[in-house]
């Protein structure tokens, strides 16, 4: 409002803070974001001096644009999608989703399931996609810059069937095992099976080959071969055999996080194969043939035979 012969306007925000010579509509900067503040105005004339405060009024200043959110470790890593979590920005619930370059839809909702571009294109195994996520405030019209995505995120190499049984051979008996070694993903010939006995936990497991050396490192190329014979069992005893596919780090499009303390090397590892229970056979140890005996008549009235 005009105050009649002021020059310019005196501004007071609070008690203390006051602008002064301000002209009528000037846009005050140096102000926080989000705040509520009572405010005065006098009129100043160059004749007669300072007016009157006005009475207060209560102005808000519009929030500022929200900070960018954090992109956590994906919490669900699979071979066809990725479950991504970020930390919420300041009650915000609208996020922006951008995937290799590409934007999504608004998002309104975390976690946030990603198991397709845009195009539906699906996601596919061990393949490195670069992710970021942006908050978006549209009471204020502001979005956040992105979230930091210099690290791709990395699915998982395909989850192998459960091995089969084969019928015993020549060159093994027990239980002899086969499997079918598919190449058919990003991984190329460089993925290898790594076959566990009576694995409770990726922590206790007993490892039958896809080995590691002495010194617990992964054996490089590990087992290419598609079948394995346990021996030594007791009869009649059951057994339980899975699998897992391995892509070694040389092969992998990005570093794959120790997630759990149990992968420091840094394979990107299926999930293991469903249990396969198998009886180990009954056997009977093969005897050794005895020696024929040859007799000699002639001395088999003295006592005496000849072998």
């Amino acid at each position: 409002m005009d105050v009649a012969d002021a020059d310019t306007y005196d501004i007071r925000f609070g008690a203390e803070d006051v602008r002064q010579n301000a002209s009528k509509g000037v846009f005050l900067g140096g102000l926080l974001a989000n705040q509520h503040q009572q405010v005065r105005v006098r009129g100043v004339s160059a004749a007669d001096g300072a007016g009157t405060w006005s009475d207060p009024a209560t102005i808000a200043t519009r929030p500022d644009k929200p900070g960018p959110p954090f992109l956590q470790s994906p919490a669900d890593r699979r071979h066809d999608r990725l479950i991504l979590t970020w930390n919420e920005v300041n009650g915000i619930a609208i996020y922006d989703l951008q995937v290799n370059g590409i934007e999504f839809a608004a998002i309104v909702q975390r976690p946030y399931t990603f198991d397709h571009l845009p195009d539906n294109t699906p996601a596919r195994p061990n393949v490195g996609y670069v992710v970021a996520i942006r908050a978006r405030d549209d009471a204020v019209g502001g979005v956040s810059e992105w979230s930091d995505n210099s690290a791709p995120l990395v699915t998982r190499p395909p989850h192998p069937a459960s091995p089969s049984r084969a019928p015993y051979d020549l060159t093994g008996w027990g239980i002899v095992l086969k499997w079918s070694l598919t190449d058919a993903f990003n991984g190329g010939t460089s993925a290898f099976i790594r076959l566990f006995r009576d694995m409770d936990s990726e922590t206790n497991k007993k490892l039958l080959d896809g080995q590691f050396d002495s010194n617990g490192q992964p054996i490089p190329g590990g087992l290419k071969e598609s079948r394995f014979v346990d021996s030594k069992q007791r009869m009649s005893a059951v057994k339980t055999y899975r699998m897992q596919l391995i892509v070694p780090p040389a092969a992998t499009p990005a570093p794959i996080p120790d997630e759990d303390g149990t992968n420091p090397t840094g394979e990107n590892r299926s999930f293991p194969s469903p249990d396969l229970a198998l009886r180990y056979p009954f056997y009977l140890r093969a005897l050794r043939p005895q020696i024929g005996r040859v007799v000699n008549p002639q001395r088999q009235a003295q006592g005496t035979h000849t072998t």
